[in-house]
C-alpha cells in the first residue's frame, strides 16, 4: 500500500481549534484556549485509537443490520418492515461517522488498514471515496463556517418549521435522491478512476475487488430484489432524512459565534442517541475543539471539558434533538428562532 503508520493521535485533522478563523492572532488564541482546556496528557490519552474498538463497532453496526433483515424475513409482515428500514438506516448512518472517524485516520495506526477497512465496510457500500471524503472534511475543519466550508449549505437551517418539515417529507418520499447523488459526487468513489491526482492506486484496485464481489454475489444468489429493499429503500429515505437533522443540528444558528459555541455539544438519551446520535457524534463542538480524539472517546472528552471551568461558562449545552425546551428544535425554531443567527443576509 502507498500508506505508511503513523504514531497514535497523530491523525490528518487540522490542529485542534482550527478553522472558524484564519489570522495568525486568531491561531494564537486557539492554540491558547487550547492548552487551557484541557491537560497535553489527558489529550494524548484520549487521542490513542483503539483498533478493536473500532473494528466492533463497524461490526456491530453490520450484525444488526443483519438482524433487522433477518427479522423483516421472518415476520413477512410490513408492520415489522418498515420499522426495521428506518433501524437500517440508523445503522447506516453509523457507519458513515466511521467513515468519518477514518477520515482523520483514527480507526487504526497503520494508515492503509484505516483506509482499508473504512473503504471495504463503510464507504464503499455507498459508493465513496474515505480518501476524496477526508480531502472535502478537512478543508470543512479548516474553514469550519466560512465562506470557502464545503459543507456551509448544511449548516444553514430551513427558516421555518413548515419548511423543514417539507423538506423531511421529500426526503421520506425519495424526493431527495437526485440531490443526494449530486451532493456524493465530492466524494464519490467512482470519481477516483478520472483523477490525476496521485496516491488513489490501492483505492481503485480494491473498489474493483469490492463491486466484483457484490456483483458476483448479487446475480448468484438472485439477491437485487432483498438489496434495494434492505439498503437502497432505508439509504435514499430514511437516511436522507437523518442526515439533514443531524447536518444541521451541528453548526445551523451558530455560524456567527464564537471559538466554544461554534458547533455544538448536545445531551442525549438512549433512544436519540439510537435515533440521532451514533458513536458519539452528539459531541461535535468537542470534536472540533480536539479532532485527533476517536469516536469512542468523545464521551470522556466531554467529561474533561466540563471539569474546565472557562468550558462550562462558555460552551451551550443543548438538551437533545427534539425532546426538551433547550434541544435543537427549541433553539432554531422557539423564542429565539424569531430572531435566528442563520447566514446573514
Amino acid at each position: 500500500m502507498e500508506y505508511s503508520s503513523r504514531p497514535p493521535g497523530a491523525g490528518d485533522a487540522e490542529p485542534a481549534l482550527a478553522g472558524i478563523a484564519s489570522t495568525p492572532a486568531a491561531a494564537t488564541r486557539r492554540r491558547r484556549t487550547e492548552q487551557s482546556l484541557i491537560s497535553p496528557e489527558i489529550l494524548k490519552q484520549l487521542s490513542r485509537p483503539q483498533e478493536w474498538r473500532a473494528f466492533a463497532t463497524i461490526a456491530l453496526q453490520w450484525a444488526l443490520i443483519a438482524l433487522a433483515i433477518a427479522a423483516c424475513i421472518w415476520s413477512g409482515s410490513w408492520w415489522v418492515t418498515i420499522p426495521a428500514l428506518a433501524f437500517i438506516a440508523t445503522r447506516q448512518h453509523a457507519l458513515l461517522i466511521m467513515m468519518h472517524d477514518a477520515a482523520h485516520s483514527l480507526i487504526s495506526h497503520d494508515r492503509g488498514v484505516n483506509d482499508a477497512v473504512s473503504n471495504l465496510f463503510c464507504s464503499f457500500p455507498f459508493l465513496v471515496s474515505t480518501r476524496r471524503y477526508r480531502a472535502n472534511h478537512l478543508m470543512h475543519h479548516r474553514n469550519v463556517n466560512a465562506a470557502d466550508d464545503p459543507d456551509l449549505d448544511d449548516n444553514v437551517h430551513p427558516e421555518t418549521l413548515r419548511a423543514l418539515l417539507s423538506m423531511l417529507a421529500q426526503d421520506l418520499l425519495f424526493m431527495s435522491v437526485l440531490k443526494a447523488m449530486r451532493r456524493s459526487r465530492k466524494f464519490g468513489v467512482l470519481a477516483i478512476y478520472f483523477t490525476r491526482q496521485p496516491g488513489f492506486a490501492t483505492e481503485r484496485v480494491l473498489f474493483l475487488g469490492f463491486i466484483a464481489t457484490f456483483a458476483g454475489a448479487m446475480f448468484t444468489f438472485r439477491i437485487w430484489p432483498q438489496f434495494l429493499l434492505y439498503w437502497g429503500v432505508p439509504f435514499f429515505s430514511f437516511l436522507q432524512a437523518l442526515l439533514r437533522l443531524r447536518g444541521f443540528s451541528e453548526h445551523a444558528g451558530r455560524i456567527n459565534s464564537d471559538l466554544l459555541t461554534h458547533a455544538r455539544t448536545i445531551d442525549v438519551g438512549p433512544v436519540e442517541r439510537i435515533v440521532f446520535a451514533p458513536c458519539n457524534v452528539n459531541r461535535h463542538l468537542e470534536h472540533h475543539l480536539y479532532p485527533s480524539v476517536p469516536a469512542h472517546n468523545l464521551e470522556a472528552l466531554s467529561d474533561a471539558l466540563r471539569a474546565n471551568q472557562e468550558f462550562a461558562r462558555g460552551a451551550r449545552r443543548t438538551q437533545g434533538y427534539l425532546a426538551s425546551s433547550l434541544c435543537v428544535f427549541s433553539e432554531l425554531y422557539g423564542a429565539a428562532a424569531a430572531n435566528p443567527v442563520g447566514r446573514p443576509h
